[in-house]
């Protein structure tokens, strides 16, 4: 794989923070939650969210390299 420009770059540690906070967000919230539907939904993008976090990084450190 080829390396990433700075452009590049910049641009996937801006979504990779924005990720990180929707993470921190929905773990946050969750507890406050008595709706067990919108629990469960919360579950789901919890996942979600972490299997999208450790593809982004998975593409920055394989894009770092050659």
């Amino acid at each position: 794989m080829r390396k990433f420009t700075e452009p590049e770059t910049i641009a996937i540690s801006g979504i990779l923070k924005i990720e990180a906070l929707c993470l921190a967000f929905g773990r946050a919230i969750k507890p406050i939650l008595d709706d067990v539907d919108l629990k469960k939904l919360l579950d789901s993008e919890i996942v979600e969210l972490e299997a999208r976090i450790t593809n982004l990084l998975k593409i920055f450190n394989e894009g770092g390299e050659s």
